[in-house]
């Protein structure tokens, strides 16, 4: 009988051996520290760079033609009083039924989806009723059949809403609210803009704190990115525009990172006597000013 002596096995090393060499260490740990995510690779990014440089890119994917894109976050800026909720509801209805509306011209019919933080529901019942039969949608019954099926609004006055706030170490961290719109919006479908009216009812950092300004736009634009769908808030004036009234200098309340991180921005100035209505739409580093 002959017997073979073999080389027992060694164990695979772990994370807890104390004799484990640093680079073994960065190697095992990756997955835990990046949470599985794949690691960038030159080689990679070069196939998609070829693609940038000699691939013509597709036609934008417009919500508002030439104003507002798919996928990307905007904000609607004024002081309190001047009517940003019924502009956001004129926008709405304009939208579902592709009609034109000033400088906002739908890319066609679009599904919306309102969600009024700070009104109660009968306020927006009576809004969508006025809105809707003072801009003649809903004596068409064709604008009005596209209406009922691309418009929806809900009033969240009283229920959890924060998308954003911390966690136990005090970071921006998003909420069960978020996953509950986020798990909401995946069983509607296809939904083009979604409207949070106003942005100080779905998130409770302090307005001064750009770090958590910027936490929020992130957190939306992960639902625009997940969703597709323009993501477009509300918010209230500075105190600076409050005293001078000035729309064309309007940045909004608070840290500057919320004007910073959205994609667009439009201010709208009150109406007063011997001054028409206007918004400024800002885009990039340039401006332009509308008035009604």
């Amino acid at each position: 009988m002959i017997s073979v002596a073999t080389k027992p096995s060694t164990p695979p090393r772990t994370l807890t051996d104390p004799s484990l060499p640093f680079e073994e260490f960065e190697r095992l740990a990756a997955p835990l520290i990046h949470g599985g995510r794949p690691l960038l690779s030159w080689q990679a990014l070069g196939t998609d760079f070829e693609t940038f440089l000699g691939t013509e890119p597709p036609p934008p994917e417009w919500i508002f033609t030439d104003l507002l894109r798919a996928g990307t976050v905007a904000g609607l800026v004024s002081t309190g009083g001047a009517g940003k909720s019924r502009l956001l509801i004129h926008l709405l209805l304009a939208l579902a039924t592709g009609t034109p509306f000033g400088p906002f011209r739908p890319a066609g019919p679009k599904r919306v989806l309102y969600l009024g933080g700070e009104d109660p529901g009968e306020i927006l019942h009576e809004r969508i009723y006025a809105i809707a039969r003072g801009m003649g949608l809903a004596g068409d019954p064709g604008k009005a059949a596209l209406i009922r099926q691309n418009f929806r609004a809900v009033a969240l006055v009283g229920t959890d809403r924060v998308l954003i706030g911390r966690d136990p170490a005090g970071n921006p961290a998003k909420t069960p609210a978020y996953a509950w719109l986020s798990e909401s919006l995946s069983g509607m479908g296809q939904v083009d803009l979604v409207v949070l009216d106003p942005l100080s009812r779905f998130s409770s950092h302090e307005e001064n704190d750009n770090n958590a300004a910027t936490a929020f736009i992130a957190c939306l634009e992960s639902l625009a990115k997940r969703h597709g769908a323009a993501i477009l808030f509300s918010h209230h004036s500075s105190k600076a525009v409050v005293a001078n009234g000035d729309a064309r200098k309007d940045t909004g309340r608070g840290a500057s990172a919320l004007h910073d991180g959205a994609r667009l921005m439009i201010s709208m100035g009150s109406i007063s006597r011997g001054k028409p209505w206007a918004w400024t739409i800002r885009r990039g580093k340039g401006s332009s000013r509308f008035t009604k």
